[in-house]
């Protein structure tokens, strides 16, 4: 038993001297990760000339399980739009949704007839108090389910988790005696989609209940998407 536990020790020992300089042991990928990471690998490239990160979204399987539901988008927006209008929180959204478009995150759509192959999320407009940046923020549920009973996230890999482990960023935190902390704008909006943004549509008519949803589609990786990092 003695002889037990000063091993187990022991391993604990090297594991804690060893964080921050070697692999950790229990890092490895499951299948379902591996497989996501590859695809990942595989579509995501960085261009020099624009200095700009892009992806595609990450199907288990194209075309995806995904039936009708912009009918359902467009009864959230109106929820949504009724929440705000009664807190009085009509500027706060409508500008979040104008910002999107304005840096180039998210588009208008205008069409004759809608294509094949696109798919609605419905928001909801988080709001954030005491923050001074962003107060105001719209996130896509791509967790709802469509005529198919099949949600967007169903159908995308979630892949392998990127977050470093806290412990060795204390590390290296201390090997130095100064260190810099930034915040980079918009960060997560900045990787762009190649393609794959009409599975990114939302609608929204900005409060103006007199008028018919306009169509806006997302540009880029978009909050609520399981594969997002």
């Amino acid at each position: 038993m003695g002889n037990f536990r000063t091993v187990a020790n022991l391993d604990r020992f090297w594991e804690t001297e060893t964080l921050g300089i070697a692999d950790d042991r229990n890092s490895s990928l499951t299948k379902a990760e591996e497989s996501a990471q590859l695809l990942q690998d595989k579509v995501t490239y960085y261009d020099k000339q624009t200095l700009t990160w892009y992806t595609e979204l990450l199907w288990k399987k194209f075309p995806p399980d995904l039936g009708k539901n912009k009918a359902r988008a467009i009864a959230v927006m109106r929820a949504t739009e009724l929440q705000a209008l009664k807190k009085k929180q009509v500027k706060e959204i409508n500008n979040s949704i104008d910002e999107l478009v304005k840096m180039g995150f998210a588009e208008e759509v205008h069409e004759d007839q809608e294509p094949d192959g696109c798919h609605y999320l419905p928001g909801l407009a988080v709001f954030r108090e005491g923050v001074e940046t962003t107060k105001t923020r719209y996130v896509m549920n791509a967790a709802s389910v469509t005529e198919s009973g099949k949600a967007i996230n169903d159908n995308l890999h979630m892949g392998p988790c990127k977050l470093p482990q806290i412990n060795h960023v204390v590390i290296r935190w201390r090997m130095n005696l100064i260190a810099f902390v930034l915040d980079i704008s918009k960060m997560f909006l900045r990787i762009r989609l190649t393609k794959g943004s009409d599975y990114l549509r939302f609608v929204w008519r900005f409060c103006e209940k007199n008028l018919p949803p306009r169509i806006f589609r997302m540009l880029v990786l978009t909050f609520g998407i399981i594969s997002s990092p």
